[in-house]
């Protein structure tokens, strides 16, 4: 279908809207946009975590169509396959071993809150005290702390914390096994996922024809710089995590803390949350020494080895964040540390986990598109000098474009144009 912008010089085109008109469709279509997004709020997790899935499927799918000319429909199937079959093979191999960890937590969880508990029943004024490590000498005593410990656990009416514990176990376990209720939000997650890959064409096609002919070199540099946000920032993020979690991993092994595994996984996960994601890391590295001990440091306090794990972990995590990650990213993001992480507060505020994680790649987002409008707002070219990216003529589904775009304007016949 022609459109207005794109007719030749001398015709005219008498169903043009004014310029209140079109500044009315913009209003409704702001509204209608938040109306969208108020009604997709109960589903709208599961949707961005659907679009991320198909965004990081979507380049090995591209891969199969460059490298070995696969059309774009059977390499997205193909990829989807192979992703299933190791998401599942991974969770089949680590669900023994975060079955066995939560078991031997939860028993040495038990073991040092009845220790606590004996500690306080049998406690004297003045017998607990922190001391110079060095001399010996007493610092404080502890005599605020555990006086009215005692006093409560002492009371008639006070429940016994030991004894509770099971419970709290047992009411955890039935959580993990109320989780399987969600299993049909994940199959919905992934169904999600492959039909907004197999929708990738098309959507294409319906953006270049309703673009207009002389925006769509600025616009698709725009998304190509957009894309390169998104791209940068998951990769240097993912190896990133996958090296935390396996220096991890490697270090609670070799000195013989329980559940390295379990331990390693949950901080390389954690790790993609950029600067906060380090932090809070560093709870469960410190909690697995200093309640389940070591098997080769037997003779070392827990929490000495609690701090034998945390000093260089903590160490070697600055190294990488400081030294490797910006040679990884690059220029991905672009901002400075301190906007990064209010942007992670206010993203965790408003949707949780997954809002701390794309608040830098969605803060890169907002960064590129202010910048163009400025430009644009200046006036002359905002990317002066730069070619039309590859993908616009000769991309990874350049065929199955070109067969959408004229199957979109063979529905929309074109209007009957009357010369000057």
């Amino acid at each position: 279908m022609m459109r207005p912008e794109d007719q030749p010089v001398g015709t005219r085109y008498d169903a043009e809207w004014s310029i209140w008109t079109r500044r009315l469709a913009v209003i409704l279509l702001l509204i209608s946009s938040i109306v969208a997004l108020y009604l997709l709020g109960p589903v709208l997790q599961i949707t961005v975590l659907s679009l991320l899935l198909a965004f990081g499927l979507f380049y090995p799918v591209r891969a199969l169509t460059r490298r070995f000319g696969f059309r774009y429909a059977p390499s997205v199937l193909i990829v989807f396959f192979i992703y299933l079959i190791i998401i599942i093979t991974l969770v089949a191999n680590f669900s023994v071993s975060i079955s066995a960890f939560i078991s031997s937590f939860s028993r040495s969880l038990q073991n040092n809150i009845n220790l606590f508990m004996d500690q306080v029943r049998e406690y004297t004024p003045g017998s607990m005290y922190l001391e110079n490590p060095f001399n010996g000498q007493r610092l404080i005593d502890l005599d605020f702390i555990y006086q009215p410990l005692q006093d409560l656990i002492k009371g008639e009416n006070m429940p016994d914390i030991a004894s509770a514990v099971p419970n709290l176990v047992g009411t955890a376990s039935s959580t993990v096994g109320a989780i399987s209720g969600f299993i049909g939000t994940f199959f919905l997650m992934h169904l999600l996922a492959l039909l907004f890959l197999l929708e990738v064409p098309s959507a294409f096609a319906w953006g270049l024809n309703l673009a207009s002919t002389s925006y769509r070199r600025e616009v698709a540099i725009l998304l190509l710089r957009i894309s390169r946000v998104w791209t940068g920032f998951f990769r240097g993020q993912l190896i990133i995590s996958a090296a935390i979690g396996l220096l991890t991993w490697l270090q609670l092994l070799l000195m013989g803390v329980p559940g390295a595994v379990v331990v390693g996984l949950f901080v390389g996960v954690v790790s993609l949350i950029p600067i906060l994601g380090s932090i809070i890391a560093l709870v469960p590295i410190g909690l697995a020494p200093l309640l389940q001990g070591s098997t080769v440091l037997t003779e070392i306090s827990p929490i000495v080895l609690m701090l034998l794990v945390l000093v260089p972990n903590f160490i070697v995590q600055q190294i990488i964040w400081n030294v490797i990650s910006p040679k990884v990213t690059g220029d991905a993001v672009r901002l400075p540390a301190p906007m990064v992480i209010l942007g992670i507060f206010i993203g965790s505020a408003f949707a949780g986990i997954l809002g701390a994680l794309l608040a830098a790649p969605l803060m890169g987002t907002v960064r590129l598109i202010v910048e163009y409008v400025i430009k644009k707002i200046r006036g002359g070219d905002p990317f002066p000098g730069e070619p039309e990216p590859e993908f616009m003529t000769r991309g990874t589904f350049s065929a199955e474009i070109q067969a959408k775009a004229i199957e979109v304007e063979s529905m929309e016949p074109s209007p009957d144009v009357p010369p000057v």
